[in-house]
């Protein structure tokens, strides 16, 4: 019965991650690694797939993760805290802590924009380079 839930074609989106976490909950990591990936082509711009793949291949000590993890953030900001914290528990174990850093910088820059309410970072930074004098 397994086999049949990590091998349906053309689920969707949500089935796949259903089917991603049932692999996974039974030990079957190639089929769930099958599974997310399928449902990050299928839906390549819900960040969803992509931070359920990043953490996943994070968990497994594989750095491809990362790219995932970016990914995720680049869609939706909201999920930098979990995204971020990950990462650098990840590089940090694995002794890259310059990179760790990099990520900690991102995850301080997301809070303080969080905290004065502003709805995107990223706008937030424009707005503010195009109010200064040139």
């Amino acid at each position: 019965m397994l086999r049949n839930a990590c091998d349906a074609p053309g689920a969707a989106l949500e089935q796949l991650l259903e089917n991603a976490q049932t692999c996974i909950d039974s030990g079957d990591f190639a089929g769930a690694e099958q599974q997310l990936r399928r449902a990050l082509s299928a839906s390549p711009h819900d960040p969803r797939p992509a931070l359920r793949l990043g953490l996943f291949l994070l968990d497994l000590g594989r750095e491809e993760g990362i790219n995932h993890l970016k990914h995720a953030m680049a869609q939706d900001e909201r999920i930098t805290l979990a995204a971020c914290r990950h990462a650098i528990q990840f590089l940090e174990a694995a002794g890259e802590d310059e990179r760790a850093c990099g990520f900690a910088r991102r995850l301080a820059a997301w809070c303080d924009h969080e905290q004065r309410g502003d709805d995107n970072p990223a706008s937030a930074s424009l707005k503010r380079r195009r109010r200064r004098p040139q």
